[in-house]
C-alpha cells in the first residue's frame, strides 16, 4: 500500500491537471503519468522524460486498436505505453502520479493492471487525479483512505 495517497479531484475540464502541474513544480522528484490536452487532443506524458504519446483515437482505426468509454475513444498501443512508464516510475521515485483514474481503471482497463501491481510492490506514495464524481469508487476499489489536495 502507498505510504500517503493525495487526490485531486474536480469536475471535468475543472483545471485538475493544472493544478497537478503547480504541483509538480514544488516536487521536482515526482514522476508517473500526466494527461495533458493540446490543440484539443489528450496526450499521456512521462513526467520525467517528457515523452508523451497521443492517446486520443484518430478515427478509422480498427476496433481492436482503441478502447471506448462514454463518446471517447482512446489508443490502447497508448495505455500499454503508459502502463510500462508506471511500472518504470514506481521504482524510481517516491512520488508517484496517475492523471487520471477514471472509469477504464475501474473497469480493470485503461492504467491496470500496472497500476495495481505499484500498489502491491512498491511503498511509494500517490497522487492522483480523479472526477468527483469518482472519488468514492476509487477509494472502495483500491481500498484508500486519503487526504484530500
Amino acid at each position: 500500500m502507498a505510504q500517503k495517497i493525495k487526490i485531486i479531484s474536480g469536475e471535468v475540464r475543472s483545471g485538475k491537471t493544472g493544478r497537478l502541474k503547480k504541483w509538480l513544480a514544488g516536487h521536482p522528484g515526482a514522476d508517473g503519468i500526466i494527461s495533458p490536452v493540446i490543440e484539443g487532443k489528450r496526450y499521456l506524458q512521462r513526467i520525467s522524460s517528457g515523452e508523451k504519446r497521443l492517446l486520443d483515437a484518430r478515427g478509422g482505426e480498427d476496433q481492436a486498436a482503441v478502447e471506448g468509454v462514454g463518446r471517447h475513444l482512446f489508443l490502447k498501443e497508448t495505455f500499454a505505453w503508459a502502463r510500462q512508464q508506471l511500472l518504470d516510475s514506481a521504482r524510481q521515485t517516491h512520488w508517484l502520479v496517475v492523471d487520471e483514474i477514471g472509469p477504464l481503471e475501474l473497469q480493470g482497463k485503461g492504467l491496470e493492471p500496472a497500476l495495481s501491481a505499484v500498489l502491491q510492490e512498491n511503498p511509494v506514495s500517490l497522487i492522483v487525479v480523479v472526477r468527483s464524481r469518482l472519488v468514492e469508487q476509487v477509494k472502495e476499489r483500491y481500498g484508500w483512505e486519503v487526504v484530500y489536495f
